[in-house]
């Protein structure tokens, strides 16, 4: 099958996409966490990096407290812990990049992925017009590249939101292998319940309805 014109654009806009992000993480955010939040979730991707879910937690505890970092009293049986407090959804897809080294290069490459899966989804759906149209806009949007130079969870919502919403349109399509979509639509939308679980909500409740309704 000869090479798509739409398709080729579509790559090129997803590495746009990404060296955009490189360049305001690199020259806007000085590649750091800003918020508090994003701190807390590097905090538990170093964690989990270290192939635990805690850390002991420093003494004296006022000394080392941070935002968004727990540090509660002892357990039964004596042991203090210090962790994030936020739920284990992004800190483990963040931890590759904490293993390399370079954390935010994860959320960029995220975002990359997510405008080419866009198009994907937008040209099945609608015409190859329509998706590349999207992907535009998506690749653009000046909140989806300065949250995708952070290491906030959205990029990751994004990209499984995606996914899930993906799957459900191949599931719908598509006869035989059906249930191999259906699994990953379910893994998808699992992971942006333990990401953003109101965000889980307002995408899986309208998608279970329609479900329910053809």
């Amino acid at each position: 099958r000869p090479l798509r014109l739409s398709a080729l654009l579509a790559v090129c806009l997803m590495f746009a996409s990404f060296f955009a992000t490189a360049h305001i993480s690199r020259d806007v955010l000085e590649r750091l966490p800003r918020l508090e939040d994003e701190f807390a979730y590097l905090y538990q991707a170093r964690i989990f990096a270290r192939l635990q879910a805690w850390v002991p937690r420093e003494e004296p505890v006022k000394v080392f407290w941070q935002p968004f970092v727990l540090q509660p009293e002892a357990t039964p049986d004596g042991t203090y812990r210090r962790f994030g407090k936020y739920i284990p959804g992004w800190p483990p897809a963040l931890t590759p990049g904490v293993w390399t080294g370079q954390p935010w290069v994860v959320n960029a490459f995220l975002g990359m992925l997510s405008v080419g899966l866009l198009y994907r989804l937008g040209r099945e759906a609608f015409d190859e017009w329509v998706g590349l149209v999207a992907a535009l806009l998506l690749a653009i949007s000046p909140m989806t590249l300065i949250l995708n130079a952070t290491l906030m969870s959205h990029t990751w919502a994004m990209l499984c939101a995606l996914v899930f919403t993906y799957s459900y349109w191949r599931v719908l399509k598509q006869g035989a292998g059906r249930w191999r979509w259906a699994a990953l639509g379910g893994a998808a939308i699992g992971a942006v319940l333990i990401t953003r679980p109101l965000t889980a909500a307002a995408i899986g409740v309208p998608v279970a309805l329609h479900a329910l309704i053809t």
